[in-house]
């Protein structure tokens, strides 16, 4: 029997209230220069886009193929029964 799980969990770390602030802050004060140039960020968020795109796809033909495998098992069981 195969599982499927369609839920995605996620967990949040509880932090105070003023962490974003301060963050932001420092932010300001570092003039934002993480080193990352658009041009890279552009090509990272393509990157992510089609590998996105790519998982979605895979799921699809799991599912598909998930769907052929219950009718052949179902063949198979109505055959030797």
């Amino acid at each position: 029997m195969l599982l499927k799980i369609d839920e995605e969990v996620s967990y949040k770390k509880e932090s105070p209230d003023w962490c974003g602030g301060v963050a932001s802050i420092c932010g300001i004060f570092s003039g934002c220069a993480a080193g990352i140039s658009q041009e890279d960020y552009d090509a990272a968020v393509s990157e992510r886009d089609a590998s996105q795109a790519q998982v979605a796809s895979l799921e699809a033909k799991l599912t598909l193929a998930e769907d052929q495998i219950a009718v052949l098992e179902s063949d198979l069981a109505a055959a030797q029964g």
